[in-house]
């Protein structure tokens, strides 16, 4: 496995290190043998705690029982061998201290378990993936004291990737892995209350009741036995629901549930968790729809784990992202649940029955490639079984009556003016969970007054996505925030961490988008590309000057774009205006360009914003500052979007403002204006002196137009 948050340009490792089990490294796949464990322990600590050390610190920390000068003497001659055995340019050794080069091509499996790790909190790896990592506890055969809670540390993270292996089969029914698994735990950690809790579970649904019993029994003893202590009070509550347990048929409890473990902390959403709340009081089904990565899952999750108790029967989760075959819908459903199949019974019926007197929520995870059958199951369900409550997650409605649509938000990021004051930062969920996220990838970052606006910036720029702060996040072990946010400018290319296991639409930001578009039919497929000229806010109006002909009514295919969250509104009292989350513009604009129509859907808005501008200018004399003013003013800037200059269309902009310039001047806008259309119409500088007087003199038109297009900042230099 290799790293894979490397900057570009990183040569691939040819030093590999082992720190989890026994202490190997290898240079061009030769084992290499270190002189002596003092040395070997030089290495391992200066890789796991990569800032600079003091000589003295070291020198105490490995030869704390000699005479100082003693000491000194063994860390040169421990440098020494490191550099002889290895390379010159593996440690940075300064008159005081000493680090390791963070440039050093150097392949760590304790960094790779620590990745991978973040992986699994963000559902993007998957926890065998992390157990074939761990070989063993770190540096099983050293003993030194600063090694103990590193090792007690991996271990227990370890533990945490056991438990949500078990977890992830469980959920899917497949209990007698899952027992295995919980196994392994209890092998790390005999008294994990977690993983006894799983195997009473599994034995009761494998109708092994009396398995379920003793696993309680051994419970109890390893408590009391290790610790000096009782069950916990869920552990009792299942003991007891065992013991009134028959058969595997009555297996549905209310506070044992097939809802996967999460990893990571839940940040933030108090409101939406509110709400949601409030609407499964009054609906019996509620879809948490919203774009790619906005954390529907992880919000119904959330929700549905908050409501084990106030369900009779339990709270169950159904995933459905793997699933390709729609026809399949009520197996996956019916497995989740464990119903049973029988050849004399449709499997519809058999889910109907088991469900039909039962008050319980069913959760339906990623229905969106699936609409149809989701929505069909889910009509009939409901409609035949009354106490039964559904909550879904997808990327549209599901559209059937009774349906109660929830649009998850992004989260809020701070503005720059609000980042000034760094401890208030606390106050955004998304600043709140990139932070969070980034010092789990690297234990030393911290927020602070200097890179608080970068992080503000990174919030901004990603949108408050959770998926993509979180993608974001794992590169502060490679990047500082501030080259974060310069480099974030391509934002889709940037995070593209990937992983085999994750489900196909979630292994980087551009497959979680590609999803969504590719399950668009082209017609808006079509807009959804012409609709990325607009850089910020937007009007129907503007969209139907600007994005015709199209093969469909506009306002059919807008709506269905709006439904998907590809397109989000902003109200305003009566009045509507749209946007594209930057994200997903930036994507849509690469369409465009691949499409091959990007010159004229550009020069299509920058006629219409010339239009405006001339509708506006009678306005623009009321006023001495620069630009377009007033009522007529106002709606422009409303309706424009934004206009961006790419290669060839500043000199359209060029001929088409002198084609209608009515030969006079726009006062103070003639500067700003000229200079914006300077650049975007490729006028090279050994003649903008003459330009610029022409411009002055001749066309007006292209002044506004210039304006226009600064004032919205989409301008793009050539």
């Amino acid at each position: 496995m290799e790293r894979s948050l490397e900057p570009v340009g990183t040569p691939a490792p040819r030093t590999r290190l082992c720190l989890l089990g026994s202490f190997m490294v290898e240079q061009e796949q030769r084992p290499v043998h270190l002189p002596t464990r003092k040395v070997e322990l030089l290495l391992a600590y200066l890789v796991l705690y990569p800032l600079p050390h003091a000589r003295e610190q070291l020198a105490t920390l490995l030869w704390g029982d000699t005479p100082d000068d003693l000491a000194r003497h063994s860390l040169r001659t421990a440098l020494h061998a490191l550099r002889k055995h290895l390379d010159s340019d593996l440690l940075w050794a300064e008159k005081t201290t000493i680090q390791l080069n963070p440039r050093y091509p150097l392949w760590v499996d304790a960094w790779e378990f620590d990745q991978a790790m973040a992986g699994l909190t963000r559902g993007a790896e998957a926890p065998q993936s992390i157990l074939d990592l761990y070989r063993g506890d770190l540096l099983t055969e050293h003993y030194d004291d600063w090694i103990r809670s590193k090792r007690e540390r991996y271990r227990d993270l370890c533990l945490q990737a056991l438990l949500s292996q078990a977890q992830q089969l469980r959920s899917q029914s497949a209990y007698a892995g899952a027992i295995a698994y919980a196994q392994k735990a209890l092998a790390v950690d005999p008294t994990n209350e977690q993983a006894h809790q799983h195997l009473m579970f599994c034995h009761v649904a494998l109708d092994n009741r009396h398995a379920a019993l003793q696993q309680f029994q051994t419970l109890k003893r390893a408590l009391h036995e290790e610790l000096a202590l009782e069950p916990s009070p869920e552990s009792i509550a299942l003991y007891q629901w065992v013991q009134a347990t028959r058969t595997a048929a009555h297996a549905c409890p209310a506070h044992f549930t097939n809802l996967p473990i999460p990893l990571s902390s839940f940040i933030g959403r108090r409101r939406e968790l509110a709400d949601l709340k409030s609407a499964l009081a009054q609906t019996r089904l509620l879809t948490l729809v919203g774009v790619g990565g906005s954390g529907k899952t992880r919000l119904a999750m959330e929700s549905a784990t908050g409501l084990i108790d106030a369900f009779r029967d339990g709270v169950w989760w159904v995933e459905l992202g793997a699933l390709a075959d729609a026809a399949l819908v009520p197996h996956v459903v019916a497995k989740g649940l464990g119903v049973p199949e029988h050849p004399s019974e449709a499997l519809t019926q058999a889910v109907i029955r088991f469900l039909r007197d039962k008050h319980l929520l069913l959760a339906m995870d990623n229905c969106e490639h699936l609409l149809a059958a989701c929505a069909d199951l889910a009509v009939t369900l409901l409609r035949h079984c009354r106490c039964l409550t559904i909550i879904a997650t997808s990327r549209e409605p599901l559209s059937i009556p009774g349906e109660r649509v929830y649009l998850v938000p992004p989260l809020a990021a701070p503005t720059p003016h609000e980042a000034r004051s760094w401890r208030a930062m606390d106050d955004y969920d998304g600043a709140r969970l990139f932070i969070e996220r980034a010092s789990a990838a690297d234990f030393s970052f911290a927020l602070t007054p200097g890179n608080a606006p970068a992080v503000a910036r990174v919030c901004r720029q990603l949108d408050g996505l959770p998926l993509a702060l979180e993608l974001a996040a794992a590169y502060v072990r490679t990047l500082s925030v501030h080259e974060l946010a310069t480099r974030l400018e391509n934002r889709l290319s940037l995070l593209s961490e990937h992983s085999h296991a994750a489900l196909p639409h979630q292994k980087t930001l551009r497959t979680t988008i590609d999803w969504s578009y590719d399950l668009l039919p082209e017609a808006e497929r079509l807009l959804l590309r012409r609709l990325s000229v607009f850089v910020g806010r937007f009007t129907l109006e503007a969209v139907e000057r600007v994005c015709a002909p199209l093969p469909a009514p506009m306002l059919d295919l807008f709506a269905r774009l709006v439904n998907r969250s590809l397109v989000l509104v902003d109200r305003d009292g009566d009045s509507a205006q749209y946007r594209s989350l930057a994200i997903i513009r930036q994507y849509a604009e690469e369409k465009l360009v691949a499409s091959g129509e990007e010159q004229r859907v550009r020069a299509a808005h920058l006629e219409y914003c010339i239009g405006l501008a001339e509708a506006a200018e009678p306005h623009s004399y009321r006023f001495r500052t620069m630009g377009l003013a007033g009522t007529a003013g106002g709606r422009t800037r409303r309706h424009t979007g934004g206009v961006k200059l790419g290669a060839g269309t500043g000199r359209h902009v060029v001929r088409v403002a002198i084609k209608r310039d009515h030969g006079r001047i726009l006062g103070g806008a003639r500067v700003l204006g000229r200079r914006a259309l300077l650049a975007g119409a490729g006028v090279g500088s050994a003649r903008r002196s003459r330009f610029r007087l022409e411009l002055s003199l001749r066309s007006p038109s292209l002044v506004r137009a210039g304006l226009l297009a600064s004032r919205h900042a989409g301008l793009a230099t050539m």
